[in-house]
């Protein structure tokens, strides 16, 4: 993969895994240990190329860079489902005009076993509850407010 449009830097990190809470705490860790070595407020450069994965965990990735106060600069390369919130926890975002790929639909679950009426029901509350979350974190950092953002999800856009 050709980095020539993100600046050669000795800071970065690539993400090129499925999200989960493995792989956020890993990337965290990652984040906050190279942050430690960087002098003059330099950010933390983020090359991402995910496939999405876990709703929650990148949620709790974006909560926790938000409050770290860590400068991550984050570069989309493939931006899919809940990569998306990993790529928009940046203090600076950058996507390729031709190059970069978004891809944004409704949380979805994988089922295994046997349910009953009441935990379909209590998924599929959990799985609206999710996509509500996500939409507003989107909106809190976009210019998209949630609404739209779910109807977005709804197209898989």
């Amino acid at each position: 993969m050709s980095h020539a449009w993100v600046p050669a830097s000795p800071n970065t990190i690539n993400f090129l895994e499925t999200v989960t809470s493995e792989s956020v705490n890993l990337l965290i860790s990652e984040i906050e240990e190279m942050h430690k070595g960087i002098k003059n407020g330099v950010s933390v450069q983020l090359l991402i190329n995910s496939n999405g994965g876990e709703v929650k965990s990148a949620t709790a990735f974006l909560y926790k860079i938000q409050e770290s106060g860590i400068p991550v600069s984050t570069y989309g390369y493939s931006i899919e489902s809940a990569a998306l919130l990993i790529y928009l926890a940046g203090t600076s975002r950058f996507a390729h005009k031709t190059r970069t790929r978004f891809f944004l639909h409704e949380v979805k679950a994988h089922i295994d076993g046997e349910y009953d009426e009441r935990a379909a029901l209590d998924l599929a509350k959990e799985m609206k509850r999710l996509n509500r979350i996500f939409a507003e974190c989107v909106a809190e950092r976009t210019n998209i407010e949630a609404k739209d953002v779910l109807k977005l999800m709804q197209e898989n856009t």
